[in-house]
This record gives structure tokens, C-alpha cells and sequence, in this order.
């Protein structure tokens, strides 16, 4: 039974506010770009009144430094059509051409991942490893802006329109895994071959770093205790960053020592007879 690596999200981070004074009306920002469909999809949520708002917009504009000099608006519909579901329900929405939203020439890259090199396993109580990982996307400031008679409401992020997917795979042929044809916790070596398995998940909102185009996802593998028969070991964790604009990839390692008193392996960095006399009994 494998145990380890249950992959959920620590934090559910917006992007940047940059204007956030109407933010009680202006919810659920929303901009997708699809180049394999030629979409763009657009959609913001008001608290508004139904039937006082005259128009909603979103603009566009390209804050990553060098590269491109865009700007666009893109008006939005509540009346069931435009790409909008369900009229007057104040989920205003725009499905357009992906072709109406310049990107810069720039390939998205993995830049930097903040991983552990090491985690001390606890013995009774489930742990969090986490980790950041930062991109080069394409930077966008998208501003709402809501018009109802005389007045309106502005919010403003940044976002990062770059159609990429970023996935995870996991190398466990190093790993001490439970095994799940017995009733007591014994972990055996060499359960897995030297194979990348993919890890599903449902990625976080990037934040802007601040820096042009950089980005950052942090998140966090959930590990089970000693106690309930986690896995030890070193296991090789790969991220890749998949530019669905031009097909190409790229892609970094880590790898990761888990260890915990009891498991009859002494990881002689990181215990010895002091701190773990059970399993290095013989040093």
C-alpha cells in the first residue's frame, strides 16, 4: 500500500491586488487562454444588484517588462450568450478569440523550486512537506472595472497568461514501502522500478513575485506518521513546465530523505545511536 505522497494544497493564493477597494463587489476573476481551441475565456462575479449595472469590462495589459506593447478591453454579458450560461445571474462572462490577446515570443521556464532535501518523519502525528515553485510565465494586468449609472467599481491583479501545464512525477524505486499483502508494518525495498510515475493534482493560483514575469505556486505533500507505516527512503521528485504554445518542456529534480525512528534503516546523515539507538544500535 503506498502511503506517502498524497498531494494536497496549502494555500489557495490570488495574484498580487493591486486595486482592491471594490473587491466586496468584484469577485472570481477569471482569464483562460486556450490556443488549442482559440479561446479566451473571461469571466467575473458580482454582488452588485441585479439590474443596476451597466457594463462590465476587463482590461489586458502586458506587465511583463521587454517583449510586447498590448493593451485590450474585453466587454462582458450576463444575458446567456457571448459565452455567458445562465442570463442575470451576475456571473458576467466573454468567451472571444484567443488570436485578440498578444504573447510575447518568450518560453515559460521553470526557474527556481524551493524543496527540502530532507523531512524527519513524526512517529504519531501525519506531516507537510512544502514547497514553492517559481516560473517565467507572461505577466498581464487585468483590471475590472463595473459601471452602474454615474458611479463605478475598479479591481485590478496580475495574472499569468502563459498556457502552460505543470505536472509532477515521482521516482520511488528508492523508497521502504509497507507491504500491503501483510498486517504489520513491514517496509520492503525495491517495490518500484526506476520509472517516473505521474502524480494527479489540481495546481494553485499563482502569485506574482513582483519580478516581470515571475511567478510562484506554493503547495505541499501530506506524509503519513511512523506509526501509521509511512514510507522512508529517498524518492526523486520531477516538475515540469509544459508551454502549450510551442510544444516544448522543461523540467528539474529533487530528491527527498524521508526517515523516522523505527523503520530498521539508519540514515547515518541524519541518525545515529543517540538520537535513534533502534535503528543504529550498531555504530
Amino acid at each position: 500500500m503506498i502511503r506517502l505522497f498524497l498531494l494536497f494544497l496549502l494555500f489557495s493564493c490570488s495574484d498580487d491586488i493591486i486595486q482592491n477597494n471594490s473587491r466586496s463587489t468584484i469577485q472570481n476573476l477569471i482569464v483562460n487562454l486556450d490556443r488549442t481551441s482559440n479561446e479566451i475565456y473571461i469571466q467575473v462575479e458580482t454582488t452588485l444588484d441585479l439590474g443596476t449595472v451597466d457594463s462590465v469590462t476587463v482590461d489586458l495589459e502586458y506587465a511583463g517588462g521587454i517583449g510586447i506593447d498590448y493593451t485590450n478591453s474585453f466587454t462582458l454579458y450576463d444575458n446567456g450568450q457571448n459565452g455567458d450560461i445562465i442570463a442575470d445571474n451576475g456571473i458576467y462572462t466573454l468567451i472571444d478569440s484567443a488570436d485578440n490577446v498578444d504573447i510575447p515570443d518568450e518560453q515559460s521556464e521553470i526557474v527556481y523550486i524551493n524543496f527540502p532535501s530532507y523531512f524527519a518523519l513524526n512517529q504519531t502525528e501525519s506531516g507537510v512537506i512544502p514547497f514553492t515553485v517559481t516560473i517565467k510565465g507572461k505577466k498581464y494586468l487585468a483590471t475590472v472595472n463595473i459601471f452602474v449609472g454615474n458611479r463605478s467599481y475598479a479591481y485590478a491583479e496580475y495574472i499569468n497568461i502563459d498556457n502552460t501545464s505543470l505536472e509532477i512525477q515521482i521516482n520511488k524505486k528508492d523508497l521502504y514501502i509497507d507491504d500491503a499483502n501483510t498486517e504489520v508494518c513491514d517496509r520492503v525495498a525495491n517495490t518500484y522500478g526506476d520509472i517516473f510515475y505521474p502524480i494527479a493534482f489540481d495546481w494553485p493560483e499563482a502569485s506574482s513575485t513582483g519580478l516581470n514575469n515571475y511567478f510562484t505556486y506554493e503547495s505541499g505533500f501530506s506524509v503519513a506518521s511512523m506509526s501509521d507505516c509511512a514510507s522512508t527512503g529517498t524518492s526523486i521528485f520531477k516538475f515540469i513546465l509544459n508551454d502549450l504554445d510551442n510544444g516544448q518542456s522543461t523540467a528539474d529534480e529533487k530528491s527527498i530523505v524521508m526517515y523516522g525512528c523505527g523503520d530498521g534503516i539508519c540514515e547515518s546523515d541524519y541518525e545515529n545511536n543517540l538520537s535513534c539507538s533502534e535503528d543504529c544500535s550498531d555504530e
